[in-house]
């Protein structure tokens, strides 16, 4: 379903049309409503988004409008820097894994902590005797990344990570670019902004409308967390040991 079609009626904001009852090229042929539902739009798109991501197995998500492998992010680190500046217009919405490179040869896997786990002083001598460049630690504040040790050297591109990025969302231009999620979900975008749309006008609709989300709601959670069935899952014990 793409976002924008007058032709074969085929479109998000057709969509849009049909469920809010408004008619053919209402929204599509008034420049207002248009720039209003595109909005809607884009709200319900993020929306959806992070049900997938709140859901979603070992098949990780990304916009299928991304052309690049854009979900592999490098950053330069700098001799005696401890923080390293993640970009806004990186767009990241989670990290999935980070590695670290303090040579520009050997890279090693960072592993995430929080800085109340640790009990050291945050001066730099400190963190050198407490962390090694073989066993790094990585910490996440804001858009800014925690290095555990601290860099000894400046490496280009000496940080990696691998992330799960925000969706391309939709301009009022739109026409042929569709969601970037599954298409038996496309729907699930127009309905919920839909939804808003009737909500915030007193329209009748609302109920059916609600109920319809919630269908869609229950059936993209199962569907994203049941995609990668090339794996067999099987429950062991786990060992427990007394002393």
């Amino acid at each position: 379903m793409t976002f924008n079609d007058t032709t074969t009626q085929d479109g998000l904001i057709q969509s849009c049309e049909f469920w809010t009852g408004k008619g053919n090229a209402q929204i599509s042929g008034d420049s207002v409503a248009l720039a209003e539902f595109t909005r809607l739009i884009n709200v319900n798109y993020n929306k959806v988004v992070t049900m997938i991501l709140a859901s979603m197995d070992e098949w990780d998500f990304d916009d299928i409008n991304n052309a690049d492998a854009g979900f592999i992010k490098t950053y330069n680190t700098t001799s005696g820097t401890q923080t390293i500046t993640l970009p806004a217009s990186d767009k990241i919405l989670k990290i999935k894994r980070a590695e670290i490179t303090y040579d520009g040869t050997n890279w090693v896997r960072l592993a995430p902590i929080d800085i109340n786990e640790y009990g050291g002083t945050s001066d730099t001598a400190t963190i050198a005797a407490n962390f090694s460049q073989s066993t790094p630690y990585y910490d996440v504040h804001g858009n800014y990344v925690y290095l555990y040790p601290i860099p000894t050297a400046s490496v280009t591109g000496g940080l990696k990570l691998w992330i799960t990025r925000e969706v391309d969302a939709f301009t009022v231009s739109d026409t042929t670019q569709a969601p970037g999620i599954d298409k038996p979900f496309h729907d699930m975008i127009a309905v919920g902004a839909s939804l808003d749309y009737a909500f915030a006008h007193g329209l009748a609709s609302t109920n059916g409308l609600a109920a319809k989300f919630v269908d869609y709601e229950n059936r993209i959670k199962q569907y994203y967390g049941s995609r990668q069935e090339d794996r067999a899952i099987v429950m062991k014990p786990s060992d427990v040991f007394y002393e």
